[in-house]
C-alpha cells in the first residue's frame, strides 16, 4: 500500500508567450521570466478525471498562477503540494483570476482486485486511467478482453466497452452484474447494453456456453490471487453430457 495523492488532473506545459495570448499579465509573465530555462513555463489544466473532487471546480484551459501562494514551474513541485489533503489554487480563468480550494484523492497502489471471466470476457471495475484519458465515471462493469470464439466474440461484446445494464437492470458494479447474471441458464440469452469508448452505447444480446465458457471470480487476497466458480449448480458434472 502506499500513500499517495493526487489532483486528479492532467496539466500541460505552455511557454510564457502562450500563456500571454491566454491572458497571462505581465507581473506573473516576468516572474516567470527570471527563472532559469527549464523553469520557464506556465501550467494549464489539460484534462480532470471524471469523478475526481477537481471535477466542478477546475476547468480545461485554466492557467495555474499559483499553489499555496507560490508560483510552481515544475512538476515535482505540484505532486508534493497534492500530497496534502487539500491545495490552494490561484487560477486564471476568462481573464479573471479565481481562488480555489481543491482537495485531494488518495490512490492506492495496488490496481485491479477483483475480476470475473463471464461468456469468454474478462469484466472489472472500470479503471483509473478511464478516468482520466476518457472521462468515463467509476460506475458500470469495463471488457478488458475477450477470447475467440467465445460468446463474447460472437456475439459482438468487445474489449474497452463499459456494460450499464443487464436486461434492463443497471450494473454500476460488479455485484449488481452478478446479480443479474445469476439465474442465467446455459444457453439462455442476455441482452446488454454497453457503451464504448466513443461513448455510443449499443444493446445487444448474448447467449450464454456455460459448459465451455463457465464464469468464475477472481479476488485478489493476502496470498494472492484466489479463483471460484459460479453457477457451478447449473453446469453438468463430469462424464454427464450437456443438456441442449
Amino acid at each position: 500500500p502506499v500513500n499517495w495523492r493526487s489532483l486528479g488532473v492532467e496539466f500541460q506545459s505552455l511557454t510564457v508567450a502562450d500563456a500571454r495570448h491566454r491572458g497571462l499579465t505581465e507581473a506573473s509573465a516576468r516572474e516567470i521570466e527570471s527563472r532559469p530555462a527549464h523553469q520557464k513555463r506556465v501550467f494549464a489544466v489539460y484534462r480532470i478525471a471524471e469523478g475526481s473532487p477537481a471535477t466542478g471546480l477546475l476547468r480545461e484551459g485554466d492557467l495555474l498562477l499559483s499553489v499555496e501562494g507560490r508560483t510552481v514551474t515544475g512538476f515535482d513541485e505540484l505532486e508534493q503540494a497534492a500530497q496534502a489533503e487539500a491545495v490552494t489554487l490561484r487560477v486564471l480563468r476568462d481573464g479573471e483570476e479565481k481562488k480555489l480550494s481543491v482537495p485531494t484523492e488518495r490512490l492506492g497502489g495496488v490496481g485491479t482486485e477483483r475480476a470475473l471471466l463471464w461468456a469468454g470476457a474478462l469484466l472489472q471495475e472500470p479503471h483509473r486511467a478511464l478516468q482520466v484519458q476518457w472521462g468515463f465515471p467509476k460506475e458500470g462493469v469495463y471488457v478488458a478482453r475477450y477470447w475467440f470464439g467465445s460468446p463474447a466474440d460472437r456475439y459482438g461484446l468487445r474489449a474497452s466497452r463499459r456494460i450499464l445494464a443487464v436486461d434492463g437492470k443497471p450494473t454500476p458494479d460488479l455485484d449488481h452484474f452478478l446479480a443479474a447474471v445469476e439465474n442465467k441458464p446455459d444457453r439462455g440469452a442476455v441482452r446488454i447494453k454497453s457503451q464504448g469508448l466513443d461513448g455510443k452505447v449499443e444493446v445487444t444480446t448474448l447467449k450464454l456456453d456455460l459448459e465451455f465458457w463457465p464464469t468464475y471470480e477472481f479476488e485478489r487476497g493476502p496470498e494472492g490471487w484466489m479463483r471460484e466458480p459460479i453457477h457451478a449448480s447449473s453446469l453438468p458434472e463430469a462424464g454427464e453430457p450437456a443438456l441442449e
